[in-house]
């Protein structure tokens, strides 16, 4: 299995750049892992931020190949546990 994560912009804060390092090292021991950033559109006006995000989606779904499994990584969505991440990337084998 090949993951692929597609970034919106690159990672400021160090601190998020160094924990983010570590957990992609331990992915890519049980899994080929590639990492593509999509530029972050600059921000014209606060008020047009559901259309940003809309063109935003729109760069990384022109990147997807037929047959890629998307998983979007959102503060407001379900966590996962360890075992239960695991279990859903096992699935998709």
């Amino acid at each position: 299995m090949k993951i692929r994560f597609l970034w919106i912009g690159k990672t400021s804060d160090p601190l998020y750049y160094q924990i983010e390092g570590k957990y992609l090292t331990r992915l890519h021991r049980h899994f080929r892992t590639t990492q593509t950033t999509v530029p972050e559109l600059r921000k014209s006006d606060k008020h047009q931020q559901i259309t940003q995000f809309q063109r935003e989606a729109k760069k990384i779904e022109s990147r997807l190949s037929p047959g890629d499994y998307l998983v979007t990584l959102d503060e407001s969505g379900r966590q996962f546990k360890s075992l239960e991440l695991a279990s859903l990337l096992q699935g998709l084998v």
